[in-house]
């Protein structure tokens, strides 16, 4: 625009020669703008592409762990719930309670035991088995 302002004022050539040089640097400009519109949609495809490996590289592995733990987990504490919460009518609290308190004696570990009682033995020997039970129902994510 500017050098077709500089040619305005010529004599002969000055009429419309600003328009005829606008006109000619627009069109020897667009394949540069046409090249640059490509590059930056293959350079933002490229980015695309690569975040959306960056994230499957380091979330696909993850899943891969989780996913079959958290379904593990899921059917543990199902089942757990249909045995232990909807017991059988027939079947006494007392009962119920005390066989929870020989899993939790015969299945945990000691320290999951001694962290829900300082006595599981003794707990369970003299008959006091909330401590126990709690602990048996928190190994299977019923709190």
């Amino acid at each position: 625009m500017a050098v077709g302002d500089a040619l305005k004022g010529l004599p002969l050539i000055g009429a419309g020669i600003d328009d005829v040089t606008r006109r000619t640097f627009e069109t020897a400009g667009e394949p540069f703008q046409y090249v640059g519109g490509e590059l930056e949609s293959l350079l933002i495809l490229i980015a695309r592409l690569l975040a959306i490996l960056v994230v499957a590289v380091f979330l696909v592995p993850w899943l891969l762990r989780y996913v079959p733990w958290r379904a593990s987990r899921l059917a543990t504490i199902r089942a757990a719930h249909r045995a232990i919460r909807r017991a059988p009518v027939d079947v006494s609290t007392a009962t119920l309670q005390r066989e929870l308190a020989t899993r939790a004696i015969n299945r945990l570990s000691y320290p999951e035991l001694l962290e829900h009682t300082p006595d599981p033995f003794g707990d369970f020997a003299s008959g006091r088995f909330d401590r126990l039970v709690k602990a048996e129902l928190a190994s299977v994510g019923l709190r």
